[in-house]
């Protein structure tokens, strides 16, 4: 019998070893065939220089060619599949960022298509606006046939992945855990309708915890895989402009929405247009600035005329800058109650304000 790994599983065996990936491909880069490494005595690996002591030492300790085989088959179980970086279906674009990862465990299918991709991240806690900015982006991009790729997270994530689903388009989910492990656990039905509409993926072996600091790692991967990054909403301090930092580094276009000045979670997208973030009001904002998306420009693009009197555009600027109650209303202008209730009702029925969950106005960004 023949105890000899090949290639490909010997990069998934590191994989699970958690050799890091630059250690990965620098073990490539030496040896002509990979799977030397399964039979390389010690003073072979040390005299490399590429992995410490320690890392050789459970290397050696755990080559085990029945296990590794096994891995192969509880994939297959889990209807799922490995891809390698030797792997001709491996995602082009992530051939070139940095710090690539050699391995991708997949459920549901990467298809050709999904090269025309767009990353959509944002915030976990999505005010009224936010979401409405999200399901209107993602929704009209994927429309247009456009795969959009998220980290499947609470809030703009999951918004995000279920809109293109709703819209008849394709998304990819990419997890800070293993592929088994549903992260966080009340997205278990968004997780499977990904995986059927496009793909879940990650680099993280099976069975690996949805850690904090594998998050901040795994976006590199929602960036690297899209032809740019739009941001819906973060803090200051938030794991989407990490995102948009990694795109910038992979030389992707970052796009963000803008928002309220006096919210929170506006301040990190506000802060990223003005150090040079796209702004975004509109899908052809996204489609015109991406030389891959500009065919699919429709030819005549809609103007919408807001046509509105004076007291009208006033009510309208008011909930443009905060979601507001009629009685908000009321204090801001020198209406009575009728005719402010009245407006109101005209420009729901225009389409431009809509009510939010929590009874007030907001601009209904599908009408804008």
């Amino acid at each position: 019998m023949n105890n000899k790994l090949n290639a490909n599983e010997t990069i998934v065996w590191l994989n699970y070893l958690f050799v890091d990936n630059r250690h990965i491909l620098k073990l490539l880069d030496c040896y002509g065939d990979i799977s030397q490494v399964f039979i390389a005595s010690k003073n072979e690996l040390m005299e490399l220089n590429i992995l410490k002591e320690e890392k050789i030492d459970h290397i050696i300790a755990n080559r085990d060619y029945d296990k590794i085989k096994r891995i192969y088959t509880e994939y297959e179980r889990f209807d799922s599949r490995i891809i390698t970086i030797l792997d001709d279906d491996y995602p082009t674009r992530l051939h070139t960022i940095d710090n690539k990862p050699a391995v991708i465990y997949v459920k549901g299918d990467i298809l050709p298509c999904d090269e025309l991709s767009f990353s959509i991240v944002g915030s976990r806690k999505l005010t009224e606006y936010g979401r409405s900015a999200c399901e209107y982006l993602s929704s009209e991009l994927a429309k247009l046939g456009i795969t959009i790729i998220s980290g499947m997270a609470s809030g703009a994530d999951s918004v995000a992945h279920n809109s293109a689903i709703n819209a008849g388009g394709r998304t990819i989910a990419v997890l800070g855990s293993g592929l088994n492990i549903i992260y966080p656990k009340k997205n278990e039905k968004l997780y499977y309708k990904i995986a059927q509409n496009g793909a879940v993926i990650s680099e993280f072996p099976a069975n690996t915890k949805g850690v904090s600091y594998n998050f901040p790692r795994r976006n590199r991967i929602i960036s690297g895989m899209g032809l740019g990054v739009l941001v819906i909403e973060a803090m200051e301090k938030s794991g989407s402009l990490i995102t948009a930092s990694y795109a910038a580094e992979q030389g992707r276009d970052v796009f963000a929405v803008p928002g309220n000045i006096n919210s929170l979670y506006s301040r990190g997208t506000n802060k990223l247009i003005q150090d040079g973030a796209k702004l975004v009001m509109m899908p052809e904002d996204i489609l015109n600035e991406i030389r891959e998306f500009i065919p699919l420009i429709k030819d005549e693009e809609e103007n919408i005329n807001l046509d509105l009197t004076d007291d009208e555009f006033k009510i309208y600027d008011i909930i443009s800058q905060a979601e507001s109650s009629l009685d908000e209303i009321l204090i801001k202008t020198d209406l009575d109650i009728k005719t402010a209730q009245t407006i109101v009702t005209k420009l729901e029925l225009m389409d431009i304000i809509r009510s939010s969950a929590s009874g007030k106005y907001i601009i209904n960004v599908k009408g804008r």
